[in-house]
């Protein structure tokens, strides 16, 4: 049997009417085991599938590697809000005209509709029939010792979220992040300036309940 969430017993001091609030978000937020697994199978396909096609690249513009992040590759997406962050990880720098070259390759080689976006370096937006978005990024991993940009962070992160979080801080999780949508702070891009995806899993891990973080703000 899983164990209650936190947020369920933290709520009992306020009123029963919470409690029942929190169980109905619940039960539509967050997927059992089952339906979890199922979409995590997909993830990994689909994320599998992409990453095939973006190795032809590789020899081109010599890339170390390709991996899943974000909140697909850590267990804390909502069903309603699934997209993967696909990243492309150089070993060493390099210039952001070269990143861009290859970004438009990619484009005009990968066989799924696309739209190149641009943040502090260019990336592809893939939107892929009966598929799950995916974000195409190029990152730099120098071993820790220098951040390039901001997605360079991201592979630590990724590290750091997965050694400390389990089932039930990811259903937290889960819980805050569509507080967060619902009150419209969620998301770090700069026309909402709110709680980013890592955000919101370090108040968890912090906190431990959405209940508790509510309280501390």
């Amino acid at each position: 049997m899983e164990q209650t969430l936190p947020s369920l017993v933290d709520c009992k001091k306020y009123s029963e009417k919470l409690c029942k609030t929190l169980e109905k978000i619940i039960e539509k937020i967050i997927p059992i085991p089952e339906e979890e697994n199922q979409i995590q199978e997909r993830i990994l396909n689909e994320f599998q599938l992409i990453k095939r096609e973006l190795t032809k690249f590789k020899e081109n513009y010599k890339f170390e590697r390709i991996e899943l992040h974000g909140s697909a590759a850590k267990g804390t997406w909502l069903k309603d809000q699934i997209d993967l962050d696909i990243f492309i990880i150089f070993n060493e720098p390099k210039p952001k005209e070269k990143l861009e070259k290859m970004i438009r390759d990619i484009a005009k080689g990968i066989s799924f509709p696309y739209e190149i976006k641009h943040s502090e370096h260019p990336y592809l937006r893939l939107k892929p029939y009966n598929m799950y978005p995916a974000d195409i990024v190029p990152a730099f991993d120098l071993g820790g010792k220098k951040f390039i940009s901001a997605t360079d962070r991201t592979l630590y992160h990724t590290k750091f979220i997965l050694s400390k979080i389990d089932k039930i801080k990811a259903n937290e999780t889960r819980l805050l992040k569509k507080f967060f949508k619902n009150v419209e702070v969620y998301g770090a891009e700069i026309k909402i300036q709110g709680f980013s995806g890592y955000s919101t899993e370090l108040l968890i891990l912090k906190f431990n309940s959405m209940i508790n973080i509510l309280e501390f703000i």
